[in-house]
């Protein structure tokens, strides 16, 4: 077993939500003993818990799992070295640098810092190479993410200084990216009924559909499939699907839906795939004629295209942010989507012109709310003779 530093890597309201998910008594106390020893190693852990490691190796892996903690992205070790209240003060007194990124990181807590926050960024300024303008950025992408404190930082500014993120433009570049993945992760759970954030064994089925080239559409697909096979979720059997498909060559739905009929002579449709099958049919024919409605808007309107631009971000930012910060993303989307309105209006298209319209809003017509059979698919069955039955 890693007998490396654990790091917590989740904090807040954020991890208290993971931990209930997780449901596992021993996670919750491992966690609490992580928030109290910071970077401590399994060996630490199993001797002040008094558990055996296996019982350790249970409970780290849901930590794990549920992206509670860390293992993998530890600053390195550098000391145990602590600054002396004069220097603290000669640092923020004598650099207008520094005092002017301790003044930032008190905003963005709303308090004064404490002396260990003090020497945290204290130490991460003096010992690596992260211009003052990149650890500014830092501290506001942690407080946008939810997860802002001296010891997250700390990680992160090492994370960073070994990405080679040294320069404003580097680092901006990098969240970019970053910004561009959370938000395909939130749209591809949101396709399985969850609004949440994903877990990291979660992220990684994710990454590698992005490397494959497989697009959200396909995804769509894929679930569509497994829920008409198995009649719930799984993560390594959507996978599978996935892989199959993309090693034959199968890169668009209809290319999925022709492999399927090709590959499916002689077997009888059950009736609960053929209700999804429909539904599928159905909801394919309004997501195309939506696409081509945006695509008709995008093209003869620059400002219905920097709209539709502001919500995507705002969307982004809306799901990575808890507290005021999401509350205030909400508002702004409000404020976008009736800007939007009034950019339909002005071209002479009804309000509710680019709103999908599902015959049931609580499943979008996909038979499933997440694990779970919806009632409109037990009614469809229950209507052909079928026992309605709840997966």
């Amino acid at each position: 077993m890693n007998q490396g530093r654990m790091l917590l890597h989740a904090e807040g309201r954020e991890a208290f939500e993971a931990l209930l998910r997780a449901g596992d008594a021993d996670t919750a106390l491992l966690y609490a003993y992580l928030a109290l020893t910071p970077a401590c190693t399994d060996k630490m852990a199993a001797a002040a818990l008094k558990w055996d490691m296996t019982r350790l190796g249970h409970a780290r892996s849901l930590l794990l799992a549920y992206g509670l903690a860390s293992d993998d992205m530890a600053p390195p070790p550098k000391g145990e070295a602590q600054y002396h209240p004069a220097e603290l003060a000669e640092a923020r007194t004598g650099d207008p640098a520094f005092n002017g990124l301790c003044n930032y990181l008190e905003a963005a807590l709303g308090r004064i810092l404490r002396k260990s926050e003090l020497e945290t960024l204290l130490g991460v300024y003096e010992t690596l190479n992260l211009s003052p303008d990149v650890l500014v950025l830092l501290i506001s992408w942690c407080r946008e993410e939810g997860t802002l404190s001296a010891r997250n930082l700390e990680k992160w500014a090492y994370r960073w200084h070994d990405l080679g993120l040294h320069t404003y433009a580097a680092a901006e570049a990098f969240l970019e990216d970053w910004r561009l993945k959370n938000d395909r992760y939130g749209r591809i759970l949101r396709l399985f009924g969850w609004d949440r954030r994903p877990s990291d064994s979660e992220k990684k089925f994710m990454d590698s559909w992005t490397e494959k080239g497989i697009t959200i559409e396909l995804v769509r697909a894929a679930y569509d499939e497994m829920t008409g096979c198995i009649g719930r979720f799984n993560w390594a059997y959507l996978n599978k699907i996935l892989m199959n498909w993309t090693d034959e060559g199968v890169k668009t739905p209809q290319q999925a839906k022709d492999r399927n009929r090709g590959g499916s002579s002689g077997k009888q449709e059950t009736a609960e795939t053929a209700i999804l099958r429909r539904m599928a049919e159905k909801r394919a024919v309004r997501e195309k004629t939506l696409a081509a409605r945006r695509e008709e808007l995008r093209s003869s309107s620059p400002a219905f295209l920097e709209n539709e631009r502001a919500l995507r971000l705002c969307a982004s930012r809306a799901a990575r942010s808890q507290g005021a910060a999401r509350e205030e993303a909400e508002q702004e989307r409000e404020t976008l989507l009736s800007c939007q309105i009034s950019i339909l209006r002005a071209m002479g298209k009804p309000e509710d012109w680019l709103e999908d319209r599902p015959d049931c809003p609580l499943c979008g017509d996909r038979g499933y709310v997440g694990t779970r059979k919806c009632r409109c698919l037990l009614k469809a069955l229950g209507q052909i003779g079928e026992p309605a039955q709840v997966g």
